[in-house]
């Protein structure tokens, strides 16, 4: 009963947020089911394999940029999914709440692709998973939609801060340009979110944000030249 009461009221506050939610954990039980593992799910499955980011396989495949966005929905493990989900609820919701469910959606959406660009540009030969990225940006943004409501944010520039120490410490095994990726997005989106107040252009200023990112994406991959890319051997 209490379950339910949670989720109609996290429906109504925030759909987008739920959605993106359940969407990354549907996609983890599916790779699990194909992996036959909860642990090691990426391993043996065919969904992960072709939705991870990877910059040499995405030179090579018709669609490969598309990668650019279905990494952000592949996670390593419980643990990671676990801890990406958590913040994407409490900080997507809250940026949801005080934007809108498109600014949402789009904010996700750019964090995700910066974060890929971010990747494939500085550490093109490193596989990455995950929406931390993404998370990154949303967290960031919403330092600005707290300082419209008059919150303190003192505990969550901390909370930044012991985040990039964190990804600092652990950088074998987190993709460090990643998360400064989505960072780096985040700042732009909070500049853009803090000299916008109407809703409508607001929303405009982040699709074009997600558009710069793709096109950054695009740049990398060679498609926005007339020149085919060079894939060089490993």
């Amino acid at each position: 009963m209490l379950m339910t009461q949670w989720l109609s009221k996290a429906q109504r506050e925030a759909p987008v947020t739920l959605l993106l939610c359940s969407a990354m954990i549907a996609i983890y039980l599916v790779t699990a089911v194909q992996s036959q593992s909860f642990l090691h799910n990426i391993e043996y499955s065919s969904l992960a394999e072709d939705w991870v980011l990877y910059y040499p396989q995405m030179l090579v495949e018709s669609w490969g940029w598309v990668r650019a966005i279905t990494g952000a929905f592949i996670h390593i493990g419980p643990v990671h999914l676990g801890l990406n989900t958590i913040a994407l609820f409490l900080f997507g919701r809250e940026v949801e709440k005080g934007l809108g469910s498109v600014a949402l959606f789009n904010a996700f959406l750019a964090g995700a692709l910066g974060s890929s660009a971010a990747v494939i540009w500085f550490a093109p030969e490193s596989p990455t998973a995950g929406a931390s990225g993404a998370v990154y940006a949303l967290m960031t943004l919403y330092v600005v939609v707290a300082l419209r409501r008059r919150l303190e944010i003192r505990g969550l520039l901390v909370l930044i801060v012991v985040n990039i120490l964190f990804t600092l410490m652990w950088s074998e095994v987190i993709s460090v340009w990643g998360h400064f990726g989505g960072l780096a997005v985040g700042i732009a989106l909070a500049i853009v979110t803090w000299a916008i107040r109407q809703k409508g252009v607001l929303n405009v200023a982040y699709i074009l944000l997600c558009a710069t990112c793709l096109g950054a994406v695009f740049w990398r991959l060679g498609l926005l030249s007339t020149t085919a890319p060079v894939l060089t051997t490993l």
